[in-house]
């Protein structure tokens, strides 16, 4: 039977050579601390996430290698169960580089006990977890995304259960009241309010199929050389009839500076121009609304075309100014009791300007009137 004397020296030095090989370029950090917390070894890896020279971490506390809020948590957390149990596993924690970035990592750690139980050392491991924090940030956004579709269906679902059924409802008995009709002015009466409450069951669903379609991005562009004069006059055309019922003065000023002609989406910028103007006229009793064009200088240089549309009505408060923009919300609870509307129309107005890469703002003062400017790049 032969005996082995084991690896020879030249191997044994080898063998050596290729464990520190791999301690110091494995793709982990590894650090061996004292109890204290002070750094008695480390290696690149650890020296280079931190953008030190290695010799620069021996001496320091491990504590200090991490963000703030990740120093008071070792000092509370990890140091106490690290001296109760022995071992740490996977405990998340921020590590802040010399140049101020952060890097998010795993730490596990194992105490090397004395055979009287002190400890005395800890050797730690570091893992990056930038890729696990991206995943789990995505995640967490992909979760509020499918709680606030959840939300905006559930608002929907409330709001067709009233101003679906009540219109439903009108046709319904006016059909059956129709039949009985003793004169034909009583049935016209009866045709012009069956007229009405069909034409709004029609405009929800309307309004709903667009959102549906600027939501799922099914909406392209469709540029052509738009005469941008006439089509703002054929616009607010559409709406003088409305106005004049109302008694209200509907103008229109184009600035001569403006372009006779411009590449737009022609039906899409009717869209949102008969959105703003129709909601101006919705929501103002008495006064003037006004609609302008112009032009504006541009941060990044050129010049825009600002649509305005300004109204003199119930205006809006300035706390309520941020959700007048979102599906199925309007600025005050009683204004689909007083004016109706199903709160998608500045939506799909927003949806619309920003497919032509333009802004959208607004400006109000309760019991003064509301100031609609879409901003649009012209070529």
């Amino acid at each position: 039977m032969t005996s082995s004397a084991g690896p020879s020296p030249d191997i044994q030095a080898l063998l050596a050579q290729d464990a520190e090989t791999f301690y110091d370029e494995a793709p982990t950090g590894y650090a061996t601390i004292l109890p204290s917390g002070e750094i008695v070894r480390a290696n690149l890896t650890l020296a280079n996430w931190l953008g030190n020279v290695r010799d620069e971490l021996i001496g320091r506390r491990i504590q200090s290698l991490f963000t703030v809020g990740g120093q008071v948590y070792y000092e509370t957390h990890c140091a106490p169960l690290l001296a109760m149990q022995g071992f740490l596993r996977e405990i998340a924690i921020d590590l802040k580089a010399g140049d101020g970035s952060v890097r998010p990592v795993l730490i596990a750690a194992r105490a090397q006990h004395a055979p009287d139980g002190a400890v005395r050392i800890v050797r730690v491991a570091v893992f990056d977890a930038s890729e696990r924090r991206r995943y789990e940030t995505e995640l967490l956004a992909e979760r509020k995304r499918a709680e606030e579709n959840l939300r905006v269906k559930s608002e929907l679902i409330r709001m067709l259960s009233h101003d679906v059924r009540a219109p439903l409802s009108t046709i319904q008995n006016i059909a059956l009241l129709l039949h009985k009709a003793a004169t034909p002015e009583t049935r016209q009466r009866q045709l012009e309010i069956l007229q009405r409450a069909s034409a709004g069951i029609v405009a929800l669903v309307d309004q709903i199929l667009e959102y549906e379609r600027t939501d799922k991005h099914l909406m392209p562009l469709q540029t052509e050389p738009v005469d941008l004069r006439q089509h703002l006059s054929a616009t607010v055309e559409q709406f003088e009839t409305e106005a004049a019922n109302k008694a209200i003065a509907l103008t229109l000023r184009i600035d001569p500076q403006v372009p006779d002609q411009i590449n737009a989406d022609p039906v899409k910028l009717g869209q949102i121009l008969r959105n703003l103007i129709g909601n101006a006229i919705k929501f103002t009793a008495k006064g003037t609304v006004w609609v302008s064009a112009g032009m504006t200088s541009a941060t990044s240089g050129g010049t825009r075309l600002e649509l305005t549309v300004q109204d003199s009505g119930i205006g809006i408060d300035p706390d309520r100014l941020s959700v007048i923009f979102e599906a199925f919300r309007q600025a005050d609870p009683c204004i689909r009791r007083d004016y109706g509307g199903s709160g998608l129309g500045l939506s799909i107005c927003k949806r619309l300007v920003e497919l032509h890469d333009g802004e959208l703002r607004v400006e109000s003062e309760p019991g003064v009137g509301s100031r609609f400017v879409v901003t649009l790049p012209i070529d």
